[in-house]
């Protein structure tokens, strides 16, 4: 838990500095920092969906949590103003995927962030950005 909230408190440290967020999840990813993480596909800025940002759906969905979208303009992601997205009723991973994958497609110039989202508790549990604008 104690490394969980040192990683969001970094993250937040670096939410007006693009260069810096870059940097900070790609090492909280396990990427080595001069490769940018994008050899296998799960750079943020990739377009498509990472295996990662997959994974990390498939076991929101195995938690029972629901998934949900927010997006910002570079304006609004330098500001740290996120507009909501769609909280996804799906439940099948296959679903889930596809209706992320669509929503990816029609922001491309925009950040994209996933939250996983305990529905009992109503409150975040989970939130990764899974597109950067190119």
């Amino acid at each position: 838990m104690v490394a969980v909230n040192q990683a969001l408190l970094a993250g937040d440290r670096c939410a007006n500095d693009v260069t810096c967020l870059t940097r900070w999840q790609t090492s909280a990813h396990g990427h080595p920092e001069g490769n940018g993480g994008s050899s296998n596909g799960d750079s943020p800025t990739a377009g498509r969906l990472g295996a990662e940002a997959g994974a990390q759906v498939r076991q929101q969905l195995r938690l029972g949590h629901r998934v949900s979208l927010e997006y910002a303009d570079p304006r609004r992601f330098k500001a740290g103003s996120w507009q909501s997205g769609p909280t996804l009723a799906a439940t099948q991973e296959a679903e889930v995927l596809a209706q992320i994958e669509q929503f990816l497609a029609a922001h491309p110039g925009n950040y994209v962030r996933l939250l996983g989202i305990d529905p009992r508790a109503k409150q975040h549990q989970f939130e990764q950005v899974i597109q950067m604008p190119g």
